[in-house]
């Protein structure tokens, strides 16, 4: 695991296998700082078959930034599956009368779909 400046990993980025991308830039830099590092993370990860594990999804982080950049052409979303059952939603569970136990569990869901893989093409 590598804790550095994604602008100064060109060639581990250039090698990677797996990138994962947790909250990366928003709370970190302006928007303008944001878009140089996206433009340049996009060139630094063109190997393909790199995977990128991001939350949120490179459409809200590339929005964020100000940027339109085209995911078609550069990355393919892959589906995931959760590694539970899905869980009833509040309104599921509050009909079948178990709310006070489900929301805890429903909330599972929201997290869960905040993660995204991708693979570059």
């Amino acid at each position: 695991m590598v804790h550095a400046d994604i602008c100064d990993c060109a060639e581990l980025l250039a090698t990677a296998d797996v990138v994962v991308l947790n909250n990366v830039f928003e709370f970190f830099h302006d928007r303008c700082a944001q878009a140089a590092i996206w433009a340049r993370m996009r060139a630094m990860l063109g190997r393909r078959g790199t995977r990128l594990v991001t939350v949120p999804a490179l459409s809200t982080s590339l929005a964020n930034a100000g940027l339109d950049i085209v995911l078609d052409g550069w990355v393919r979303e892959l589906p995931i599956a959760p590694p539970y059952p899905r869980q009833p939603s509040l309104e599921e569970a509050t009909v079948a009368g178990s709310a006070l136990h489900s929301e805890a569990l429903a909330e599972q869901n929201e997290i869960f779909d905040q993660i995204h893989l991708y693979e570059v093409v």
